[in-house]
């Protein structure tokens, strides 16, 4: 078996999958409740529906790893309303130890979900692979950036730096590489002007300036890689691509207020935008590295708040910011640990199901593959029986459940020596197998091997029947 088939064979049955599936229900009732409400809040500043898309991203990126980390306790969704139909919902996952964790036989029957764990960890690789290279370009331009130097604007850029009391001093600079402004908070604020800016006039400048700086105050490109990360790790679900648009296009649209309001004549402003849109069509970069003055398939939609007078100054209270994490929060914690279940009679199930991956030492199960050693651990030579040459060989009965790995191991045939038994046991726990399989699903089995003891075989050897 190649290392492929085991990689399926492992991921069809482990906990990565149980969480794949209950992440995609959880993230997706909660982006959709987000794209709601925005659509409720349609009439609101764009501030505040940026902080609830903020919310829902950040939301979506640490649910799974609570999901992990928190104990799980089963929400019975279905049994009122089915059972009063007369129907019996079975248990989609059952929790099945002390600790509350999920148990890796917790998807029953579908052997190709391995498959598609697999496409899930490409698909997340290759958006992390685009966001890095993005990161390292956007490194390389900073590197390669020139100092803006015309005092006008270095002038005006201190003047709306104070205005929006910007703390560190933003560096002001110059470069080819890009078709319009572009503004990073990170570490060090920047602004990076295309080259055509140093023929701008100063109102233009003024414009550009006012957009990006209040780009640096919000940190509009820190909330865009916790996007990026969402989407990486639900790439599979369009509401997270949605919920990420609908971020960048209401951190532009409070930028766009802030350019209004300070002053700026909105005709002017949108022909100053169009004029940057067809430079960013001529000077195209391979990947997104910042928060740009124009977002090309929202450019009509800003456009058109800007003229009709959608716009207006506003900034969301920071009690009102406290407020609406703490919600978040308390929401997610039991979103994230709560893990769905059917049937009216869950112990009954999970008895039953328990009963069925455990068969007794003596029963049959008619299976269409036996199991079949990935990993055979070699047992150790006790020193003891080394050092007087004892040789011998042990009988080991163990149970290869689901997962391929050994849930159950007795002795079927005492070696007469307590610690060649207890050595065969010890390596017979580590042993890790490709299930055995009945009617296209994995099936718990008990398989019978020997395990030697010899000097002249190097320490020990195996044989099955």
């Amino acid at each position: 078996m190649n290392l492929f088939e085991t990689i399926v064979g492992l991921a069809g049955t482990s906990e990565t999958t149980v969480l794949l599936v209950l992440g995609f229900l959880k993230v997706t009732i909660l982006l959709g409740l987000a794209l709601l409400v925005r659509r409720l809040l349609s009439q609101a500043h764009p501030d505040r529906r940026h902080l609830l898309m903020r919310i829902a991203l950040a939301t979506a990126v640490v649910l799974p790893l609570m999901s992990f980390a928190l104990p799980t306790y089963s929400l019975h969704l279905f049994d009122t309303v089915l059972s009063s139909a007369g129907y019996t919902v079975p248990s989609l996952v059952t929790t099945t130890s002390a600790s509350g964790r999920l148990s890796t036989d917790a998807v029953v029957g579908f052997p190709w979900m391995g498959y598609l764990v697999l496409i899930w960890i490409v698909g997340v690789l290759t958006i992390l692979t685009r966001l890095g290279y993005g990161l390292v370009l956007r490194s390389r331009i900073l590197r390669q950036s020139q100092p803006f130097e015309v005092d006008e604007g270095l002038r005006l850029a201190s003047q709306l730096s104070e205005e929006l009391k910007i703390r560190k001093p933003v560096r002001l600079a110059v470069s080819s590489a890009v078709g319009g402004p572009v503004a990073w908070s990170f570490m060090k604020p920047t602004v990076i002007l295309p080259a055509a800016s140093l023929t701008w006039s100063l109102s233009n400048l003024r414009l550009a300036l006012a957009h990006e700086l209040s780009h640096v105050k919000r940190r509009d490109d820190v909330w865009m890689l916790v996007g990026s990360l969402a989407t990486a790790l639900h790439w599979y679900n369009p509401l997270v691509w949605l919920v990420r648009d609908g971020l960048t296009l209401e951190a532009d649209n409070v930028c766009d207020g802030y350019v209004v309001n300070s002053g700026a004549d909105s005709t002017i402003y949108a022909s100053f935008m169009l004029a940057m849109a067809r430079e960013c069509i001529a000077i195209r970069t391979p990947v997104a590295i910042g928060s740009e003055i124009i977002g090309k398939k929202q450019l009509e939609v800003r456009i058109m708040s800007i003229q009709n007078g959608g716009i207006r100054s506003h900034q969301v209270r920071r009690s009102l910011v406290r407020l609406a994490w703490v919600l978040a929060l308390s929401v997610s914690i039991p979103v994230a640990a709560m893990q769905l279940a059917g049937g009216s009679d869950t112990t009954k199930n999970s008895t039953e199901a328990k009963t069925q991956q455990n068969p007794s030492p003596d029963s049959f199960v008619g299976a269409d593959s036996v199991p079949v050693p990935i990993h055979m651990e070699r047992p150790v030579y006790p020193d003891s029986a080394m050092k007087v040459g004892l040789e011998g060989s042990v009988w080991v009965q163990v149970l290869v459940d689901k997962a391929g790995n050994a849930a159950d191991v007795k002795i079927n045939k005492t070696s007469g020596h307590e610690f060649f038994d207890r050595s065969a046991l010890d390596a017979a726990k580590k042993t890790t197998w490709k299930p055995a399989v009945q009617d296209g699903r994995k099936v718990a089995v008990w398989v019978k091997y020997e395990i030697a003891f010899q000097l002249k075989a190097e320490g020990s050897g195996t044989k099955s029947k």
